[in-house]
Order: C-alpha cells, then structure tokens, then sequence
C-alpha cells in the first residue's frame, strides 16, 4: 500500500503504531540491559567483559538511537535528514553483524567453563542475527518502497529487541 493512497488518518495511525513500538523495544532494551549493565559500571559484573563485547553493545545501542531517530525524522517530515542518517545505518548493519559473532561466541566459551550444561544453542542467535541481515539489507535495497521499506527494517530490529 503506497503512502500516497492512504487516508490522512490512517498515516497518523499508522505512525503512531512505529513510535510506540519503538517505545516499547526502547522499554524493553532498558529492563532487560539496564541492570547488569549497572552493576558492571559498579564493578559487581558476573562475568568479565572484553573490548569485543563492549564494543558489541555500543553498536546496538547505537542501532537503537538511530532507529528512534529515524522514527523522530520521518514524523517530523523531516525526509532528508533520515535519508542522510540511514546511510550511516547501512554501515552499522555489517559492524554489528561482525560484532555479534564475536559476542556469541566469546559467550558461549564462557558459558562452557563457567557454566556447564546452561549453554545456549549457539544457532538460535545466529539464526536471529541472520534474518535480521535479510530483513534490513532488503529493506535498505527496497527503500524507494517506503512501506515496505518501513515494515522491512522494523522486523529486522524487532529480532534485536528481542535479546533483551
């Protein structure tokens, strides 16, 4: 459905709808990171953090900010600049893909030692991390589409919010 045959009210509905979803993976991202990560800057962590686990968690917490700003731009009107911001955003997308098998990995060798028999199926997060990539590049690829450039990149981060 192009933008330009939907009825005034069913856009603002509709841009309502990709703000409180944003809201809510902001919500969720803060609950489910907020406290160990408080604790790790107390110097109470469970478990050491190298510089790829940290630089890990900037990426996607800039994934987030950038998300939301996007969001912010688009319903200001403000096209341009989100057309601008989303080629940073395409240069994030293979840094956090680098950066997540390097997390999980590094994740799962510590679980093995320090943990033995709580180890994640290593495939469940590397599946996620997949279809993220799909979803997002193809929404970078289709983004003359908006609406399905839209929904595209919102499933893509969806599968993100869902590590926290």
């Amino acid at each position: 459905m192009h933008t330009a045959i939907l009825p005034r009210r069913a856009l603002r509905a509709e841009r309502d709808y990709f703000l409180a979803f944003i809201i809510l993976g902001v919500i969720g991202v803060l609950l489910g990171f907020a406290p160990p990560s408080w604790l790790r800057f107390q110097g109470q962590a469970d478990y050491p953090a190298p510089l790829a686990l940290q630089i890990h968690a900037g990426l996607f917490l800039g994934w987030v900010a950038l998300i939301t700003t996007q969001v912010l731009f688009v319903r200001q009107g403000q096209i341009g600049l989100h057309r601008r911001l989303g080629a940073f955003g395409a240069a994030l997308i293979p840094a956090m893909a680098i950066s997540s098998v390097f997390a999980e990995t590094y994740s799962e060798k510590f679980a093995a030692i320090h943990a033995p028999g709580q180890q994640r199926f290593l495939i469940i997060p590397i599946f996620s991390l997949g279809l993220f990539l799909v979803f997002t590049i193809a929404g970078l690829v289709l983004r003359r589409d908006a609406e399905l450039h839209r929904r595209l990149i919102f499933l893509g981060t969806a599968l993100l919010f869902g590590a926290a």
